[in-house]
């Protein structure tokens, strides 16, 4: 028996002639492609090239991952696209020695099969997988701005046809095992459980058959359509790029980019198609775009690591209460009764408990209509859920979530009572959205055990949650509900206890200001057509009325009485509110009147204010977002939050800023910093003080220092 060892890669033969490729990067939790990693495979096939076995298995050793892609510093890192092509040249020859071997090779997963892991297994003649859970495999280049570059788009539609191709491709979702095999992406599926025992019989067996058909995409008759057919290729094509351009636009290059090559080299010979593939990466990598998603990418990994979070740690919390069975309270009751947790949901009446059940139901039926869940998983989520119009059960809870009305004189009431209630033991969160964590801990006896667990709705869609530890929280409080949040899977970031904290500080800032475009003149629909150009999901008023004016309204005060004339609310909404008391889409009429989820701008309020020589497009786009750009230079300059990645990547997952635009900080960078302070000036003179740029900006603009560094 042979044995050829590399610092990445180990290289084994057995005496019946099969030998076993596998990865294993020593002190990495998963194997990627580093440069280093390359040249040893590289090095290693061309062994095997000289003196080829009956088989060859390309494994791994990192218990549930077999590779997750590139080196995403690596690709970071290009500057050129003559590097970037450079780079993929190597990638693209290295998996063509793969494909090339004369003997058989199969990439054999056991776990997440993804980018340019996928890429190399597609480079193989067959694709094993184990039924195991975390088994999947995806393409999900596009999600960074970028397109597979070591030939995945050339191969994945020679295996599987276009159809199913175009849907990896532009998505970048995962297909698990029995997805994967049923498209001809997998050839066989193997127990996990018996896969180290059944590995090795399988593959003899394999030796001594005749090979599988190729091309299995063919079955399909759609497949063939779109495959075999100008018509069907055309209706596949025309059908993608619609799709993609009613998500993204053209905001987001990467997939109309992937259409076109698609449709290029589809008749192409195998390597002008890779050569194609290389030129557009190269037109991709360097981009803005895919820049600033790549920089997404970082930040998010950034937030598993925060000042003051250490390991999870202590009891686990598997029970947990829910106060105010409203909508957010129902959508919390969801989401721990989702993940396992039993669940006692209590409000002041029946109709109330009723709403809130109905709130959790319609969450789980639409994650069946999605398919991500089944109806048993949704049977035994909904009857994890209590309902209560007393403190029953309550002693027995791991933590209770507060989430009655927005007022703080209500919220130290019910927490008074409710300590009575619980265990000793029991960690107490605030769902509130922007009131003071320390002053509502004043009602507590024990208020290190209190902390603020901010979700942002819709509960089942919006991925954020901020963790507000007051002054008296204790560092454990703050570490357990951290990583609840987490097992609850969500995006948690640790903000300070500030009026508005994070995110509802920086976004009402904007709301407020659109409004203020309306008082000196502009259109309703001028203002959220600028803003939804711009990349938001909705505009600032169409926004108001879906949260709910009195909402809107209430936190506006909050943060008017924490931060004076600059955060003023606005005449408009003061208006809407006290004068008109106007509620929003819930009922019917706010800056727009509803029918259902149809509006129109409601123009009898518009004409109040709208007036010639408003202010234009570019006044309201440079009003609205270096508004938001400046709040959030003073919430680093505070510090309530960590750093400038953190910041960005909590307002794109609460707010929808556009990803590719990178969050209002890495937004400034790219308007320039010098170009921001000097247009806020401007607006200052022309609109008021409260665009004076703050002092964190003049000092980068001054000594020309990025915030990204």
């Amino acid at each position: 028996m042979e044995n050829s060892l590399t610092q990445n890669w180990k290289l084994s033969h057995r005496d019946d002639g099969i030998a076993t490729l596998c990865f294993d990067m020593p002190g990495e939790k998963v194997n990627k492609f580093t440069p280093e990693a390359m040249e040893e495979l590289e090095a290693l096939l061309k062994k095997v090239q000289q003196t080829p076995p009956k088989a060859l298995l390309i494994t791994s050793a990192k218990p549930g991952i077999f590779i997750a892609g590139a080196d995403i510093e690596d690709i970071q890192s290009i500057q050129t696209a003559r590097e970037a092509d450079a780079k993929l040249s190597k990638g693209q020859n290295v998996f063509n020695l793969i494909e090339n071997l004369n003997c058989l090779t199969l990439a054999i997963i056991d776990g997440a099969c993804m980018g340019g892991g996928m890429e190399c297994a597609l480079a193989c003649d067959e694709r094993w997988l184990s039924d195991g859970p975390k088994t999947k495999l995806a393409l999900p280049e596009v999600k960074l701005g970028l397109l597979p570059g070591w030939g995945g788009t050339q191969r994945l539609p020679r295996l599987i046809g276009l159809q199913t191709s175009l849907d990896l491709l532009l998505t970048g979702r995962s297909f698990d095992s029995k997805k994967a095999l049923k498209c001809g992406l997998a050839d066989k599926i193997i127990s996990q459980t018996f896969l180290e025992k059944e590995l090795i019989p399988a593959v003899t067996k394999r030796l001594g058959e005749k090979a599988p058909p190729q091309s299995r995409w063919k079955r399909s008759l759609l497949n063939r359509f779109v495959n075999d057919t100008p018509l069907g290729m055309n209706y596949a094509v025309r059908t993608a790029r619609k799709s993609v351009l009613e998500k993204g636009g053209p905001n987001y290059p990467a997939p109309l980019k992937i259409l076109d090559l698609l449709v290029e080299s589809h008749k192409a010979s195998f390597s002008r198609g890779l050569e194609m593939e290389r030129k557009a990466f190269c037109s991709l990598v360097t981009g803005v775009v895919a820049q600033n998603l790549i920089q997404l990418y970082f930040s998010n990994e950034s937030l598993k690591e925060q000042p003051g979070i250490g390991p999870k740690e202590g009891t686990e919390l598997k029970k947990g209460g829910v106060l105010g069975a409203g909508i957010m309270g129902g959508g919390i009751a969801w989401l721990l009764s989702g993940k396992g947790m039993d669940v006692r949901l209590k409000d002041i009446s029946q109709e109330a408990l009723g709403l809130g059940l109905k709130s959790a139901h319609d969450m789980n039926r639409s994650a069946v209509q999605r398919r991500r869940m089944s109806q048993n998983e949704m049977n035994k989520a909904m009857a994890q859920v209590a309902t209560t119009l007393d403190w029953k059960g309550f002693q027995r809870m791991d933590m209770i979530i507060e989430a009655v009305v927005e007022k703080m004189e209500v919220k130290k009431a019910v927490l008074s009572e409710l300590e009575e209630h619980c265990s000793e033991e029991a960690i107490i969160c605030s769902n509130t959205s922007a009131l003071s964590i320390t002053e509502m801990s004043s009602a507590l006896k024990n208020p290190e055990r209190f902390v603020g667990m901010h979700f942002f709705n819709p509960v089942n869609r919006m991925p954020l949650v901020e963790i507000i530890p007051g002054e008296n929280t204790s560092p454990d409080t703050t570490n357990q509900i951290f990583h609840l949040a987490k097992k609850l899977g969500k995006t948690p970031i640790v903000v300070k206890d500030v009026a508005g904290f994070l995110v509802n500080r920086i976004l009402l800032a904007t709301m407020n200001e659109a409004a203020r475009c309306l008082e000196d003149g502009a259109g309703i629909d001028a203002v959220d057509r600028v803003m939804t150009t711009f990349g938001l999901p909705m505009g600032p008023f169409h926004l108001t009325d879906e949260v709910g004016i009195e909402v809107g309204y209430h936190v506006a005060k909050t943060l008017e009485e924490a931060y004076g004339e600059r955060m003023q609310v606005s005449g408009v909404l003061h208006f809407l509110h006290e004068g008109m008391a106007l509620k929003g889409k819930k009922e019917g009429k706010g800056f727009y009147l509803w029918k259902g989820n149809e509006k129109e701008v409601n123009r009898p309020l518009e004409s109040r204010w709208k007036k010639t020589g408003g202010p234009g497009d570019s006044d309201i786009l440079d009003r609205c977002v270096l508004t938001m750009v400046n709040e959030s230079l003073r919430c680093l300059e505070e510090g309530v939050v960590h750093d400038a990645m953190a910041l960005d990547m909590a307002m794109v997952l609460g707010t929808g800023f556009p990803p590719f635009r990178g969050g209002p900080i890495k937004y400034a960078e790219t308007y320039g910093i010098q170009a921001c302070s000097d247009r806020l000036k401007i607006l200052a003179d022309r609109w008021g003080g409260r665009f004076e740029p703050c002092p964190l900006l003049i000092e980068h603009a001054q000594h020309s220092r990025p915030f990204y560094q």
